[in-house]
Formats: C-alpha cells, structure tokens, sequence
C-alpha cells in the first residue's frame, strides 16, 4: 500500500500511470531525451521489467553524479514504476527485491540534492522498509537509510530528528561492522556534529575525541601494514586531520582559543603527512581559519 500511495513527482501513484500517447511515449514523460518512457504497449514480455528497470536506475544514479538532478528524479521514477508493474504482473511484494530498495534510496539521493527534503524523507523510508523486509529490521542497509534520512533532517534544521537517526543507525551498524568501520565512524561523527549543532560542546568534544581515538588506532595499524608509505595510511591521516580540525571548531565555538590553535596545528601537520593537494577543500578551509585566528578574528570568551 505505501508503494501506491506515494507522492510521484509526476502526479501519478505506480497503479495509476498515465496511457501512451499515439507515438508510443506516455504523457508527462520527458522529451529531451532524458529519459525513455517506459509502455506496457511496447513489450508484452514481463520478464524483462527488471532488467529495464535496473538498467534506467543506473541511469539515473549516473544523471544526479553528474548533476543532471531532474534527469535523475525521472528516470529513477520511471525505474520504479517498471519494477512495480513488474511486481503486479508476477504477483510479487516489491518489498522483497533489494532492487527496488536500492532504486528508493538513489531517488532519495536525487531529491536531497534538489532540496526537495520531504520528498527524499519518503523515498529513504520507502527503501528503509524494502531492506527491513529483504534483509531483516538491523541489517546494515536499514542503518544505511536511517543515516540518509538524518542526514536530510540535519539539512532542514530538524537537529534531534537527525541526532536520533544517527544513533539508530549507530546502534545497527555497531554490532555487525565493529568500532574499527569507516561506517561507523562516519555514524559518530555524524551524531558529533548533531551535538555542535545544539551546542551541546562537551558532548561533541567527547564524540570527536572517541572517533579521533579509534582513528589513530586504525593510523597505526595502517602504518604497520604499509611501512609508512601506502596510500591507505594517507587517507586515515586525513581523516585525523579533519576530526583535529571539527575539534578545533568546537573549542572556537566555546570561546577557547588556545584549545582552538593547539587543534589546528595538529590537523594542519596530519593535513602535512597526508600530502593533501594545495586546493583540497579541507586544507584550504584550515588554511583560512588559521588565518581569521592570526588576525584576531576568533576572541576568547573564557
């Protein structure tokens, strides 16, 4: 029942497309060639739905990573109303083919990147509710879409909403990934920029502070692996270096600015050892707030 009453972009719920038209393209569809409108009049092989819906959500994942986002949104739907006609034909639940799920959650994608949060909010808990039932309720893909949604509530300003998303997910993933996963990690920064949102500044220190511990571990064993010279062991010093660098934001939130300084330092020498490129974002965003700290830009509040 979800699957038919959700809110198409286009009007129409996926028992209730529009007829094809005389040149065997359905109204509404997209005429700049975006997208190939799907018509029951142009194959009678039901067996081949699947194939043609994946093939149009590769499309449409490929449409929103090169920023054709309204490509994107059509043809991730049409992708899920061949899968759903497919599911009606063969008597299927369109719940149970992680298919359809994956198709959900890059349309959510796609909505996120339009700013249209309500609609991606729909679409991750439509994928969410696919996973739960093809993987089980605490699968890693359920935490997934938990994570997408926070990710949304962050962006619209729904700050608990998203801190809330974030531990659900947290709490999936912990079990089945361990401390050590990127996943995870990426999880409790998340749920550390939630408390910075609120200005909960000591929660947040204490999050970053766990993620930087487990990060060092993984730095080292990296390091160990690698003899000091692998690309991998960059990357982690990356990463060291950008959680050093949030540390600092959060002291510069409370008015520490030795605290503020000590941080940036530190995520300016990880950034060194990582050999981070002069125009990386993360460098350069260092670079400018050490430069607001040298002009007496950041005042001390305590």
């Amino acid at each position: 029942e979800a699957y038919r009453s959700f809110n198409w972009k286009k009007g129409n719920t996926v028992d209730e497309r529009p007829p094809a038209t005389s040149h065997g393209k359905e109204s509404g569809s997209i005429e700049d060639g975006s997208v190939s409108s799907f018509s029951s009049d142009t194959s009678n092989e039901s067996s081949n739905y699947p194939i043609l819906a994946l093939c149009m959500c590769n499309i449409g994942t490929i449409h929103w990573r090169t920023g054709n986002l309204d490509g994107a949104v059509a043809t991730l739907e049409e992708s899920l109303r061949i899968y759903c006609r497919f599911c009606a034909k063969e008597n299927h639940s369109p719940a149970e083919i992680p298919e359809i799920s994956t198709a959900w959650y890059n349309l959510g994608i796609a909505y996120s990147l339009r700013a249209e949060y309500g609609e991606a909010l729909e679409a991750f808990d439509m994928a969410r509710m696919g996973f739960a039932t093809s993987h089980g309720p605490c699968h890693v893909e359920v935490a997934r879409m938990m994570e997408a949604a926070g990710n949304v509530h962050y962006l619209r300003g729904d700050i608990e909403q998203a801190m809330s998303c974030h531990q659900v997910a947290l709490g999936m993933k912990l079990p089945e990934l361990g401390e050590n996963h990127p996943s995870v990690i990426c999880s409790r920064m998340s749920i550390a920029a939630a408390h910075r949102k609120m200005q909960n500044f000591d929660d947040a220190l204490s999050a970053y502070l766990e993620v930087l511990s487990v990060q060092r571990s993984n730095l080292s064993q990296a390091q160990q692996a690698s003899g000091g010279n692998g690309r991998y062991e960059r990357s982690v010093m990356a990463d060291v270096g950008q959680t050093l660098h949030f540390l600092a934001l959060v002291h510069e939130d409370m008015g520490d600015l030795m605290q503020t300084i000590k941080y940036c330092n530190e995520a300016m020498q990880a950034y060194t050892e990582a050999a981070l490129e002069k125009d990386d974002s993360r460098l350069v965003k260092l670079w400018q707030k050490m430069d607001a700290i040298s002009r007496g830009k950041i005042r001390v509040n305590r």
